[in-house]
């Protein structure tokens, strides 16, 4: 959100956010992966927090998930961006990088008109 989002509608994102990645901390409860020692579709569907979150980081220019605030989590993305068996499905970071570059301004808009409604 960095500059996307001012004030208390920002307050209350990063409330959110920060609310919703300590469920997911909670939910690794020591395991390597959402389900265990194996990756599993929670993981699949929360990859957005691993190989893409240091995109959107970087275009965003927000932390998403902080190493001391989130500790398994980070460990996780680690673990999730390295497994040999999700390899082939990870995008290419540059391709990626450059992708929501591109279209920072349209999330931009999107976000703007949320707030709206």
């Amino acid at each position: 959100m960095a500059h996307w989002v001012e004030g208390e509608a920002r307050e209350g994102f990063e409330k959110e956010g920060l609310e919703l990645l300590a469920l997911l901390e909670a939910q690794l409860k020591g395991n390597k992966f959402f389900g265990g020692d194996r990756p599993g579709y929670l993981d699949i569907a929360a990859s957005l927090l691993g190989p893409w979150r240091s995109v959107v980081e970087e275009v965003t220019g927000v932390t998403v998930a902080k190493e001391e605030e989130h500790p398994a989590l980070c460990q996780w993305a680690r673990d999730y961006s390295s497994n040999e068996a999700l390899r082939p499905c990870i995008p290419d970071r540059d391709r990626l990088l450059a992708y929501f570059t591109k279209n920072k301004e349209m999330y931009r808009a999107g976000v703007r008109a949320m707030l709206q409604q």
